[in-house]
């Protein structure tokens, strides 16, 4: 099954009680906390075991140095970044 969220994404995770396989965050380019975005989503478990986060940013952001990250691809201004889980959340 598949869902759509279109909303602030910030707003979202704090009443979020579910685990998802894939999460796509499009976050505005402009967002002061998008850096700490992949946190909030591994910190509340919001991925399943083995779930892929793929995070929209600007090529200022950096997240190469977060556990989870696994790869990065830049398509002119824009990035997507890649995050897995591989921790056994049971």
């Amino acid at each position: 099954m598949m869902k759509v969220v279109r909303t602030n994404v910030f707003t979202l995770l704090p009443i979020i009680s579910r685990q998802f396989d894939l999460i796509f965050a499009d976050p505005p380019f402009e967002s002061e906390d998008i850096d700490k975005l992949p946190d909030l989503i591994f910190s509340n478990k919001l991925l399943a075991p083995e779930g892929w986060l793929v995070i929209e940013h600007p090529r200022n952001v950096k997240f190469q140095n977060h556990p989870n990250f696994t790869e990065q691809r830049q398509y002119g201004k824009v990035n997507f970044t890649f995050f897995r889980n591989m921790e056994d959340q049971s």
